[in-house]
């Protein structure tokens, strides 16, 4: 199934933006689920009871991405997609009838659930900024250049979303925001180029947006350069600050084409 974008607030209004993906998510797994009856003649669940789990997991790290203003339905999101797979993991255990230790056994089996820091973004979902300014992207054009970058952004996202140790998170994390500001300023590079080498007034506008952004991506990049020689609370600490760069309420730094290149840049 392909990729889903989706504005978060695109919703039904009874609904929730941050249960949307969630409903959208079991209505992919009985769609899924369906057809895997209907070609096997029997119920999956019934021959594997990991199905379930499985079945979403893969949904999520491979289908699902969403976008909206508010804090509070990123974090509701969140919670419902970890909900929705804590509630499909089988356990080794009668959880109705087996006793406290072997329960409290069963609890430290559980896998660790995914990173969605990535895929479920708090930024505004109809204008394309960086750093509060606007961004003429236009369509991707930088083709085999882009390539290696974004197979090292995929590559570091997908690690990402099942990291469970600290050092790896920290590590990936660097890996997904260099990856992108050098796919960034290959993608801005190739946009100002395509412009024209004539100046044109028509056209300083957006030169200017797009020099903006080259100019910001080159300052994450450096700024990545120098904290990887620091140790590692101070690592932390910066990682702290470049999250706050990027999801800067004032000066928003979101572009669709980008934050999800892994979709948008996909091969067909």
């Amino acid at each position: 199934m392909a990729d889903r974008l989706y504005d978060l607030r695109a919703c039904d209004p009874g609904v929730g933006s941050g249960a949307f993906p969630v409903v959208l998510l079991h209505e992919l797994v009985n769609l899924a689920r369906l057809c895997e009856t209907r070609a096997r003649g029997k119920d999956p669940v019934a021959a594997d009871p990991r199905w379930l789990f499985d079945t979403k997991t893969r949904f999520i790290e491979r289908c699902l991405y969403g976008v909206d203003l508010q804090e509070r339905a990123i974090a509701i999101c969140k919670l419902r997609l970890w909900l929705a797979l804590v509630v499909d993991y089988p356990p080794d255990v009668d959880t109705e009838n087996c006793e406290r230790q072997s329960f409290h056994d069963a609890l430290k089996k559980l896998p660790a659930l995914p990173n969605l820091d990535f895929k479920i973004r708090r930024a505004n979902s109809l204008v394309d900024m960086i750093r509060g300014q606007p961004v003429p992207m236009g369509e991707f054009g930088a083709g085999d250049a882009a390539r290696p970058v974004l197979n090292h952004l995929i590559a570091a996202k997908r690690g990402f979303y099942n990291a469970d140790s600290v050092p790896e998170k920290r590590r990936l994390r660097f890996a997904i925001y260099e990856a992108t500001a050098e796919l960034t300023q290959i993608e801005l590079t190739w946009a100002r180029n395509n412009l024209g080498l004539i100046p044109d007034p028509a056209n300083a506008e957006k030169v200017a947006e797009l020099d903006h952004g080259l100019k910001e991506m080159g300052w994450v990049l450096a700024h990545i350069r120098d904290v990887r020689k620091l140790k590692a609370a101070d690592q932390d600490e910066a990682l702290e600050r470049l999250r706050a760069r990027f999801d800067d309420e004032q000066k928003p730094t979101f572009v669709w084409q980008l934050d999800f290149a892994e979709v948008f840049h996909r091969e067909r």
